[in-house]
């Protein structure tokens, strides 16, 4: 997994390269996070697979989080979010105590 984050740079620019990472003959990583920071309060965090069918890079989800002006309240779309423990470690989870995580609410809020 690979984080693409960016303050200045564009959505599209952080999406092109969360495209790239996930891109097999281009950098072959399974799961490219990226995060958006918008000075104006909010996060966007996006989590980008590569879709062997399609052959391209899908958007599998969308998490918002904003922030208040007087930063008293915090507001989430999206969640939770699911990383896929096959998709993150390159292996089928063996075990009870092997799984996908999950960021939930509580999670991102702190």
């Amino acid at each position: 997994m690979i984080l693409e984050v960016g303050l200045s740079e564009s959505m599209a620019k952080l999406r092109r390269d969360a495209q790239m990472w996930t891109d097999p003959n281009r950098g072959g990583i399974n799961i490219a996070m990226m995060l958006k920071i918008d000075q104006r309060h909010k996060i966007t965090i996006e989590m980008w697979t590569w879709d062997p069918v399609s052959v391209q890079a899908q958007c599998r989800r969308t998490v918002v989080i904003c922030v208040s002006q007087s930063g008293d309240k915090v507001t989430l779309t999206g969640v939770p979010l699911k990383i896929p423990f096959d998709l993150l470690f390159r292996r089928n989870p063996t075990g009870r105590l092997e799984k996908d995580i999950f960021l939930d609410p509580k999670c991102l809020k702190n």
